[in-house]
This record gives C-alpha cells, sequence and structure tokens, in this order.
C-alpha cells in the first residue's frame, strides 16, 4: 500500500491499547532511610525490571499475533509511570484487534 493517508486511516481506526498496571508493591521503599543514592539506584532497578516484564508481555502478544496469522501490525510501548505501562498496537486490518481483547494480558481497550 503505498497511499499514506489511506495507510494511516486503517492504523488509527484498528488501535488498541493494552494495560499492564504498575506493581506498587515493588515501589514501596523497604528501607526509607537510604542515602539519596541508594534510593534512586534501587528506584532504577525497580523502573528496569518493570520495563522486563512489559517487554515480555509485549513479547507474548506479538507472538500471539503472529501465530494467528497476522502480520501488518505495529506496536509501541510506553509508561512507566503511576499508571503502568501501554502497549499500542496498530493493526492494518480489524481482525487482530478482536485478537488482542482475547490475548489475556492486562486489558485492552479501543481508542474511539
Amino acid at each position: 500500500m503505498t497511499d499514506l493517508p489511506t495507510l494511516a486511516a486503517a492504523l488509527l481506526g484498528n488501535f488498541a491499547t493494552v494495560r499492564i498496571p504498575r506493581r506498587e508493591r515493588l515501589w514501596a521503599d523497604p528501607v526509607p532511610e537510604l542515602p539519596l543514592e541508594a534510593h534512586c539506584r534501587s528506584q532504577a532497578i525497580v523502573l528496569r525490571g518493570e520495563r522486563l516484564v512489559a517487554d515480555c508481555h509485549r513479547y507474548l502478544v506479538r507472538q500471539r499475533l503472529l501465530d494467528d496469522g497476522h502480520r501488518a501490525f505495529f506496536d509501541r510501548i510506553e509508561g512507566g509511570g503511576a499508571d503502568g505501562w501501554r502497549l499500542h498496537f496498530f493493526c492494518l486490518d480489524p481482525s487482530p484487534v478482536t485478537a488482542l481483547h482475547d490475548a489475556g494480558v492486562g486489558e485492552p481497550r479501543n481508542a474511539s
């Protein structure tokens, strides 16, 4: 497909977000009197751990789409804040959006 406006409209029309909630217990400070540098290091470790979990979910969802024969999609991972991670999937046709709702990872939501 070389018609970019049509392609963009199709991708934006077939969009789903899979949400991965933040793991609040990981963010609880086990030793509140840590020096600032150690506290920052521990928070960086937690953030990297949550990103790893989000990347694993992303891989599983992508693999599920590929196993179901869907090839025309792309995704973006976003987040790391207080509301967790979001996996955005943009698909060329609407059938993968249904597969995302059945993926069982997080809570998929349509953009509309």
